[in-house]
């Protein structure tokens, strides 16, 4: 497995990539900048992510969060084939279905 590499943690230019209107994801510009920029500052080993949906937060969370951090994501939904992608890019990434 690889992980999401971003050259400079400081780079949002991911975040602009889709005018906001039309985005298909489930969370703000704004607020996809505050959880990266606390990711940043509080470096946690451990993330919990309730809500998968598309995985838009769950990329965000991996671009700013330390290597050697795992984000554990939840969801009611059978979204396997979505979390399987995104692990197949980011072995930090592990997926649960409740």
């Amino acid at each position: 497995n690889i992980m999401l590499n971003k050259k400079n943690p400081l780079d949002f230019d991911y975040l602009l990539t889709q005018e906001e209107e039309k985005a298909n994801i489930s969370i703000q510009r704004s607020e996809a900048l505050l959880l990266h920029s606390l990711i940043l500052v509080c470096q946690p080993r451990v993330i919990l992510e309730f809500g998968f949906h598309l995985g838009a937060s769950a990329k965000n969370f991996l671009y700013a969060a330390l290597p050697n951090a795992v984000l554990h994501s939840f969801d009611t939904q059978d979204l396997q084939n979505t979390a399987k992608e995104l692990s197949a890019l980011d072995c930090r990434f592990k997926f649960h279905q409740s």
